[in-house]
């Protein structure tokens, strides 16, 4: 990959001018289009070759959570990340949709410099790899960390139990075979697969896993 592609979704001038600072002196960047509209950065995105996608959250007529969303059903390979401060339920849903790249408005010439690195290594398995926030430094060494402590968080709601039938799951295992490893019913498999999707505010078993993988629970 000889150069990353990044689009840039933010309504306030200076930030954009600031990232395109930073991208001009990093020779493996390149940003290839601006907007401040969601709507036309689901439009260029379908048009256009692009790697990266950095959000503003707090765009008009449509969050930065909720573009990403669509974005990533639209491309399982970009690498999203939003720009800003998310409530709890906003961090939970950005997770599920593979966003792994949060930062403060003060993003730092190193912090797509860590991007560059992760992109770079990825690079031949870019369709399965996502910056998962708990396998990585804090992009930004005076950000609060948020998706840390949610992922973190949502793992300590988890019984062991739950995290040996996701494990199990990531395997491909049917209930029945998760039951019969366990030594437990089927019936309690799908009351342990259940419980953790509710606890993960995931609402399929396939969400459950790809969001197990994102957080690290499963190396």
């Amino acid at each position: 990959m000889d150069q990353i592609q990044l689009l840039i979704v933010h309504t306030q001038p200076l930030i954009v001018a600031g990232i395109h600072a930073l991208v001009a002196h990093l020779h493996h960047w390149q940003v290839v289009g601006q907007t401040t509209h969601a709507f036309d950065a689901l439009r260029f995105v379908q048009n256009h070759a692009v790697d990266v996608v950095l959000t503003e959250q707090r765009l008009p007529g449509l969050s930065g959570v909720a573009l990403c969303a669509a974005l990533r059903k639209h491309d399982t390979a970009l690498s999203l990340g939003i720009i800003g401060d998310l409530t709890a339920s906003e961090e939970t849903i950005a997770l599920a949709h593979g966003v792994g790249i949060f930062l403060t408005p003060q993003v730092t010439q190193r912090d797509l410099g860590v991007l560059a690195h992760r992109l770079r290594h990825h690079a031949a398995q870019r369709a399965l790899f996502y910056h998962a926030p708990t396998q990585c430094e804090a992009l930004s060494s005076g950000a609060k960390h948020i998706t840390q402590r949610t992922a973190a968080h949502h793992e300590h709601l988890l019984s062991n139990r739950e995290r040996d039938v996701i494990v199990l799951l990531s395997h491909g295992a049917n209930n029945v075979q998760i039951a019969s490893a366990l030594t437990i019913s089927v019936h309690t498999v799908k009351q342990h697969i259940s419980s953790a999707m509710r606890k993960c505010g995931i609402h399929t078993r396939h969400e459950l896993v790809r969001f197990a993988a994102r957080q690290g629970w499963l190396t």
